[in-house]
């Protein structure tokens, strides 16, 4: 669902500019475009001074991301906001540039025109909000062929075809948008080729996360990594951003209940490898059947 708010705010004086602001205690969190090549064919084909934006999170039964995008100055802004096919189409290309990794679950795109004469100013500012189902509607056609990339990548990981996994990875390397999944690709790679080993791919991953702090994809590679370096602490931490926003995600769980297990936690190790199993995976079921023997 789409739903248009349309404010015309006219401040008569440049004297009285931050009259009545309010503070707000939101916390915002940078976007890393993947393909910022799309982001400046919107800057163009619609003559804005800028394009900028920013994630927060909000949070209902689970933790979800909004991505706020501000375009300034657009030229034609009347015709521009009134136009609900170019509209759209922006919105399009925006979710397109945020990319495949980086999973948003609402979308606000705010239009403002400013003028300014002398001591006087005028604001024009329209919004546009674009919910999950748009968003993931539009995914599914963008990521086409990522997905199914993704799934041939995946079927060679479990038949250990690492070589031709770098070959793919090679073949992709120029497409722009996809550097982000070929990114989390070659971490996959190097973990599996050096198991004993996971310095390096952790470092990459903890690098990542500071340029984008909601990635539950990275939360997940860090949640294995550290888990497998015997750091549970540290594992939990990491499983437990993850399920905040994907309550459902069965190796999660699955992982997330043996550390409660090995420390000692077994009630709460139960419900996690029940939730895992309740996502429609067999891969909890020796666990569950040996904490039921345990009289749990």
């Amino acid at each position: 669902m789409k739903i248009i708010i349309i404010v015309f705010v006219i401040i008569v004086s440049s004297l009285i500019i931050g009259c009545g602001a309010k503070h707000t205690t939101e916390k915002r969190y940078g976007i890393s475009f993947c393909d910022s090549n799309v982001l400046s064919n919107v800057r163009r084909s619609t003559g804005a001074e800028s394009i900028n934006g920013y994630l927060t999170t909000y949070t209902d039964s689970v933790e979800h991301v909004m991505a706020t995008i501000d375009i300034l100055n657009p030229e034609n802004y009347d015709e521009l906001v009134q136009n609900n096919k170019l509209t759209r189409s922006i919105a399009d290309s925006i979710i397109k540039s945020i990319g495949y990794n980086d999973i948003v679950d609402s979308l606000i795109i705010n239009y403002t025109d400013k003028a300014t004469l002398l001591t006087f100013f005028t604001e024009k500012y329209t919004s546009y909000s674009y919910g999950t189902k748009y968003i993931y509607d539009i995914r599914s056609i963008f990521f086409k062929d990522i997905e199914k990339w993704a799934s041939e990548i995946q079927s060679l990981i479990k038949m250990n075809q690492l070589e031709r996994i770098h070959l793919i990875a090679d073949s992709l390397s120029s497409i722009y948008s996809y550097r982000y999944f070929l990114f989390n690709v070659i971490v996959g790679v190097k973990m599996r080729e050096n198991p004993r080993d996971l310095t390096e791919p952790k470092e990459m991953m903890l690098k990542e996360i500071s340029r984008r702090p909601l990635n539950r994809q990275i939360y997940f590679y860090l949640g294995y990594i550290c888990f497998l370096q015997l750091q549970y602490d540290e594992s939990a931490k990491y499983f437990d951003k993850l399920l905040r926003f994907d309550p459902k995600n069965i190796i999660a769980n699955y992982y997330r209940g043996y550390i409660y297990a090995y420390a000692k936690d077994y009630k709460s190790a139960m419900k996690q490898f029940l939730l895992a199993k309740e996502s429609g995976s067999d891969i909890a079921d020796k666990a569950i059947e040996d904490l039921h023997k345990a009289g749990y």
